[in-house]
């Protein structure tokens, strides 16, 4: 007489051999299709004392632009010292675009230098009361 293990075991052994092993046990155990590195790694260069680099310091090539023509409370980059900038009327571009404007306008006999001498038409340098080097410098065009 047959009971219903000697089935299932039946149709255990009629199925192939592949699918009762585990998927692990088929795989090949060839090398990686990758290469490994040959040789000695290339050594990482690291900074002197493993610190960062240092950044340069106080050196300014240009003068920031700023948007006011006042005295402004700020801090000097070159002494550290918190300061109230002086400030210094320079001729600029709107003290020539004025000039050329009025000798065409033909106030060529003195008239056109009128715009050198008004203060309000002028470039603004600002500069360290304590150790004076210019910060800042504004300008009206």
């Amino acid at each position: 007489m047959r009971t219903a293990q000697d089935e299932d075991q039946e149709n255990e052994d009629t199925e192939p051999q592949v699918t009762r092993t585990p998927l692990l046990k088929q795989r090949n155990k060839e090398e990686p299709k990758w290469s490994q590195p040959q040789g000695p790694r290339p050594p990482y260069n690291r900074p002197a004392g493993g610190s960062r680099p240092q950044q340069p310091t106080g050196i300014y090539t240009n003068l920031p632009r700023i948007s006011t023509s006042l005295p402004m409370r700020t801090t000097c980059p070159y002494c550290g010292n918190q300061i109230v900038t002086e400030i210094t009327p320079v001729n600029g571009v709107l003290n020539w675009l004025m000039c050329l404007g009025l000798c065409l306008c033909g106030c060529c006999l003195g008239c056109c230098l009128v715009p050198f001498w008004i203060q309000s038409l002028k470039d603004v340098t600002h500069s360290c009361p304590v150790c004076k080097h210019h910060l800042y410098h504004y300008r009206r065009v």
